[in-house]
C-alpha cells in the first residue's frame, strides 16, 4: 500500500488513497490482526472479506460479529476499526471511486449494507484472491473484471439510495472531503488557508482547527505530504525532470522542492527516477 498515506490522530486515521497513474484503481491486501486496530475513515469504498477466524468490526458506531465468509462493506467516511480476541485473516479490497463512477456507480448517491454474507460473493473473492496472488497473462484486466462483478452484485442486491440531510451535509467528515478534492485538484497552484477554508465554508480559524483535529496534522503538513506523493508518482514515470516535477506539484523553486521532499520522504528526488539518464 505504498500509495496510501495514514495521517494519525489520537481517536482516528483518516486516510487519503492517492492513486495517480496506476495500472489498478484499487488497494488490495491480505491481512492478519489479534487485538484492535486503529479508527479510521476515508473517501473510497471499503470492502473486508474474511478469510480465517472470528472478530468484531465496528462500523459506523455499530458492532458487527465476523467470521469466515462475512463481508463488511465500510461506506464512505464511515469510521470502522477491526478487532478480534484471536487470530483472524482478512482480505481487504479499497475501491478508487472514481473507477466506480466511470462504470456509472455513483457511490455518493448509494448506502451498502454493512454486512453481508452470499455464497456468490464467497466464489467472487476466491477468484479475486487468486489473481491478486497469482502472476498469469492478462491479471490486472482479470482483477478489474472481478471487481466490476463484486460491484455490480452489491449495487443489485444491497444496496440503497441515500438520503442527505442537513446534519450529514455539516459533518466533520464530509467537511474534510470537500477541503481534500479542493486541495487534490488544485495541487499544481499556490494554495491559500482562506481560500480552502471558504471551499468548505468555515472560517480560517474554525478550519484550521478542525483540519488538526481530524486528520492529526497541520495543513501545510498535509499538503506537502500529498504534494511529495504525487511528485513521487511522476518521477517514477521517467518522463520529468526534478526541475519539472517541483513546478507540476506546486512548488515555487527546485531547491524548496528538495528540502521538503527529503523531509517527507526521507529520500531525495533523484532516488525515485526510473530513468536517471533520461531526466536529468
Amino acid at each position: 500500500m505504498d500509495n496510501n498515506i495514514l495521517l494519525s490522530s489520537k481517536e482516528t486515521i483518516f486516510e487519503p488513497h492517492i492513486r495517480i497513474d496506476r495500472k489498478l484503481p484499487f488497494i488490495y491486501h491480505t491481512d492478519h490482526t489479534c487485538g484492535k486496530r486503529v479508527s479510521n475513515f476515508h473517501e473510497n469504498p471499503e470492502l473486508l472479506y474474511i478469510l480465517e477466524g472470528c472478530g468484531t468490526v465496528t462500523n459506523d458506531s455499530k458492532e458487527y460479529a465476523v467470521q469466515k465468509g462475512s463481508l463488511v462493506v465500510v461506506n464512505s467516511y464511515c469510521v470502522h476499526q477491526v478487532s478480534s480476541s484471536e487470530p483472524m485473516k482478512y482480505f481487504c479490497l479499497i475501491i478508487d471511486s472514481s473507477f466506480c463512477k466511470q462504470h456509472h456507480v455513483d457511490i455518493g448517491t448509494l448506502h451498502f449494507n454493512e454486512l453481508i454474507c452470499d455464497r456468490q460473493i464467497d466464489d467472487l473473492f476466491s477468484s479475486l484472491i487468486a489473481e491478486c496472488d497469482g502472476h498469469n497473462r492478462f491479471k490486472e484486466t482479470a482483477i478489474i473484471h472481478l471487481v466490476l462483478e463484486i460491484i455490480l452484485h452489491l449495487c443489485r442486491n444491497y444496496s440503497n439510495y441515500k438520503h442527505s440531510t442537513t446534519g450529514d451535509k455539516e459533518s466533520p467528515q464530509k467537511r474534510i472531503h470537500t477541503a481534500v478534492q479542493y486541495i487534490k485538484k488544485n495541487i499544481q497552484k499556490k494554495l491559500t488557508v482562506c481560500e480552502i477554508a471558504d471551499s468548505v465554508g468555515l472560517s480560517q480559524y474554525h478550519f484550521m482547527r478542525e483540519f488538526k483535529r481530524i486528520t492529526g496534522c497541520t495543513l501545510s503538513n498535509y499538503i506537502n505530504t500529498i504534494r511529495c506523493e504525487y511528485a513521487k508518482e511522476l518521477l517514477q514515470t521517467g518522463q520529468y525532470k526534478i526541475k519539472e516535477v517541483a513546478f507540476m506539484c506546486g512548488f515555487e523553486s527546485e531547491s524548496y522542492f528538495i528540502n521538503v521532499f527529503k523531509k517527507h520522504t526521507a529520500s531525495l528526488p533523484s532516488e525515485h527516477i526510473r530513468s536517471i539518464p533520461a531526466c536529468q
